[in-house]
């Protein structure tokens, strides 16, 4: 009996990357990125060089942690 898993080929990483940077389809990718960045002023170009979502979160999070418990008291007290 036949079972269908659902997947046609298995490829690995390795050859995916190597299909991705060849010259023709690299030469797009700029190409779209380039008209991307002119058009919405980088907004849609991914920018390893500023912090990502994530780690803006993680900074708010340890930043919230840190506040002492007495000045959250006395906010809870002027809300109430």
């Amino acid at each position: 009996m036949r079972v269908d898993s659902g997947m046609a080929a298995v490829v690995p990483a390795w050859k995916l990357i190597e299909l991705l940077n060849e010259g023709g389809i690299k030469m797009a990718r700029d190409k779209t990125e380039s008209e991307l960045s002119e058009k919405d002023e980088g907004a849609s170009v991914l920018d390893a060089s500023k912090p990502d979502e994530f780690a803006r979160f993680e900074d708010l999070t340890r930043n919230l942690v840190r506040v002492p418990k007495r000045e959250l008291d006395e906010k809870r007290k002027d809300e109430s």
